[in-house]
């Protein structure tokens, strides 16, 4: 008998003991009666002794079945206390987790939540690195990156935070001197400071009308950029 039949067998023979019946244990375990009186037959075969006196009417432990019931509810007992040990584990939030986030989002929105992190989580130690460079998650050893844009490796797993809203800014000396754009494509004839994310692709900008058309400016063509 291999480790896991061994382990079928036992939880067959103490539950029968507490169910009072192999019905009773099958019901429980959720297996056949012929399953159960088969797993206990087989346990008593492996030990050389028999566990329980059978009659039509009842199960009776022998005295080797008590002695043996009294050590296996011991090592359940065991098993069921490991089982806790690191359920209980597993909901206490601890260990390091290394962050790269950029400088402008890090001090933003990172900072300030991070005293309610780790309030709620003292065991917890957390690195952050701000910096915005295009990082290697994986090589660079970071346990998660906060970054705008799409991501494009799809061997990592994103999931949206946020989302931010852009404005389009420019001095009133600029606007002296090269005039004020009326509609998103003027911009074409201007001087964009494009922020490059991720891919180090410029992404397009999105601008809304008021009655919910959207006009689309490619800025591949950005006569200034910053990456």
């Amino acid at each position: 008998m291999d480790l896991s039949q061994r382990t079928r067998a036992i939880l067959s023979f103490v539950q029968t003991t507490e169910a009072g019946s192999f019905a009773g244990a099958a019901r429980g375990l959720g297996i056949s009666t012929a399953a159960v009186s088969k797993n206990v037959a087989g346990l008593e075969k492996a030990l050389g002794v028999r566990l329980i006196n059978r009659t039509t009417r009842q199960l009776k432990l022998t005295e080797e079945g008590q002695a043996f019931l009294k050590q296996a509810r011991i090592a359940l007992d065991a098993l069921d206390a490991a089982v806790d040990a690191v359920a209980a584990k597993r909901v206490e939030i601890s260990g390091q987790v290394r962050i790269s986030t950029s400088a402008g989002f890090g001090r933003d929105h990172l900072m300030p939540a991070l005293p309610r992190l780790m309030a709620r989580y003292p065991a917890l130690s957390v690195e952050i690195d701000f910096d915005d460079r295009l990082i290697d998650l994986v090589g660079d050893g970071y346990d998660l990156a906060l970054r705008g844009g799409q991501i494009a490796d799809s061997a990592l797993v994103a999931r949206p935070v946020c989302h931010l809203s852009m404005v389009l800014v420019a001095s009133p000396d600029y606007l002296a001197r090269h005039g004020v754009p009326r509609a998103p494509q003027d911009l074409q004839t201007h001087r964009l400071i494009v922020r490059r994310f991720l891919g180090g692709k410029a992404a397009p900008w999105h601008f809304r009308w008021d009655d919910g058309a959207i006009s689309t400016l490619d800025l591949s063509t950005a006569s200034v950029s910053l990456s």
